[in-house]
């Protein structure tokens, strides 16, 4: 949320999610035994990382920030939000897309 475009070698730029009920109201966190963030660049192999709680838990706020080779080449970006509340119970955003630019 934090920028426009992403770049090939993007790093530090953090990318952010307020979660939500279908009603509308924030998803609570409360219980998570894992938050993840999902990745595919070019339609490769999905890279799986760890996601941060940004504020309390009852307002769904989550981010990543991008770190060294997570956006290594041009091309598509698709990528998902996933909290495990337990081992059967998984609540999972909707798949964004975006495009990772060459540098000038």
């Amino acid at each position: 949320m934090a920028f426009e475009e992403l770049h090939v070698g993007t790093i530090g730029e953090p990318i952010e999610v307020l979660l939500k009920n279908p009603d509308g109201t924030a998803y609570d966190l409360t219980g998570q035994t894992a938050l993840e963030f999902k990745f595919s660049l070019n339609g490769g192999a999905t890279v799986t990382k760890n996601a941060t709680v940004v504020g309390p838990l009852v307002d769904g706020h989550l981010k990543w920030i991008w770190v060294s080779d997570d956006l290594s080449a041009e091309g598509p970006l698709r990528y998902q939000w996933v909290v495990t509340k337990s081992t059967t119970i998984k609540a999972y955003s909707p798949i964004r897309e975006r495009y990772v630019y060459p540098n000038l």
